[in-house]
């Protein structure tokens, strides 16, 4: 078995959970104002990550409103004039964002509201997508859609096959793709170089006689990551690398799309070491852009091949922002900007960070946390953030 299906594998029993065990929420939204600084935010943090074990506490979640506000108005700066707007949302956690960005784009900029036809939420867990549901189909249902979509297979769909991941839309219509702290969770492929023989090899997880999982790695046959190494590995080749074999090839699909597409990626650059490591042997080769492995329990793993394979785990990736952003600039479909998330943040939503500052210090955690965190855009017209 490929490795990027055995992750998907994994991945999909981590999302088929009660949605309540996966992305958590603060139980009531937090007053920045009234926080004396940073330390004062670390407790309060720290309270949270306590009530909410073995749940992910997303940017979305933790600065509501205020962060998906700033994403509201970057919609709204780049609308353009077309007649029709779109916005297709992967991986819609809890639906806290959309349902944020509905509110600001109705109060702040009620023509671009007007305009926009339809708020799709694409996500491959139906007990996700049951919560998304919930949270914004009340007070927008005439412009919510919702789908269940595995992103591998879209990623895998014959290249000659249009692209089911983007709705069909009239000519005239704009649209925007968001994917926050989603490339984390899209699988990757794990390939070595072979220098002397100038070949390629992509890694599988065999199984033993005795149950024992193993990485082993064989001469390169996968046809979507034959043509996703052909088109983006570029000639700095590591011996061994984890490769983002669905990020680039759905980035492919959003960009070669008929309609004019616009996007924003935000996700993990880096991610930290791991917090415990179990006493167990690594059944798979160390490579650059390692994943972190973490159960339910909030204990990481050495590595994807757990001792115990029915253990549900969440398996995140750093994202290469620097390949992305290359891969993106070979459509030529807009102007292609990298940039720290908190860049991004100060550049679309100053008024946000400044109602997010201590009143003592003027730390604002909407700035301060998560700085490991970068942000990829598509515009058509110039981006407020300096082009990397």
């Amino acid at each position: 078995m490929l490795v990027r299906h055995y992750i998907a594998k994994k991945l999909a029993a981590y999302y088929a959970q009660p949605s309540a065990a996966i992305v958590g929420a603060a139980s009531r939204r937090i007053d920045f104002r009234s926080l004396w600084g940073e330390w004062h935010w670390q407790r309060v943090y720290q309270t949270l990550y306590r009530q909410t074990a073995g749940q992910w506490l997303t940017p979305v979640e933790l600065f509501q409103p205020y962060f998906s506000n700033t994403i509201a108005h970057f919609i709204a700066y780049h609308a353009g004039t077309s007649s029709k707007l779109q916005i297709v949302e992967l991986g819609g956690g809890r639906g806290t964002n959309a349902n944020g960005v509905l509110l600001a784009l109705q109060r702040q900029a009620p023509d671009v509201y007007d305009r926009l036809t339809h708020y799709t939420l694409v996500d491959s867990s139906p007990t996700l997508l049951e919560l998304q549901q919930e949270t914004v189909a009340k007070e927008h249902h005439d412009k919510m859609n919702f789908r269940q979509l595995d992103l591998l297979q879209v990623a895998e769909q014959p290249i000659e096959q249009s692209s089911s991941l983007i709705p069909d839309a009239p000519a005239d219509t704009t649209t925007f793709v968001l994917a926050l702290e989603v490339l984390d969770n899209l699988p990757h492929d794990k390939i070595r170089f072979r220098p002397g023989a100038q070949s390629v090899e992509q890694a599988e997880v065999h199984h033993t006689a005795d149950g024992t999982r193993h990485e082993v790695f064989v001469p390169l046959t996968d046809p979507l990551l034959q043509q996703m190494v052909s088109q983006f590995l570029g000639h700095h080749r590591r011996p061994v690398t984890w490769f983002p074999t669905v990020a680039l090839r759905l980035l492919q699909q959003i960009l070669e799309h008929p309609s004019a597409t616009q996007l924003l990626f935000m996700d993990f650059d880096h991610l930290p070491e791991p917090n415990q490591l179990y006493s167990h042997h690594r059944h798979s080769t160390w490579a650059p852009g390692e994943p972190l492995v973490t159960d339910m329990n909030d204990c990481d793993h050495l590595c994807y091949l757990t001792p115990n394979a029915d253990q549900h785990c969440d398996i995140l990736f750093p994202t290469d922002f620097l390949q992305l952003h290359r891969a993106a600039q070979t459509f030529h479909k807009g102007v292609v900007t990298t940039t720290k998330q908190s860049q991004f943040l100060q550049a679309y939503g100053p008024e946000q960070v400044e109602a997010t500052q201590s009143w003592l210090t003027g730390y604002t955690p909407l700035l301060h946390d998560f700085v490991n965190c970068s942000a990829l855009t598509v515009t058509h017209s110039p981006s407020l953030l300096s082009s990397r």
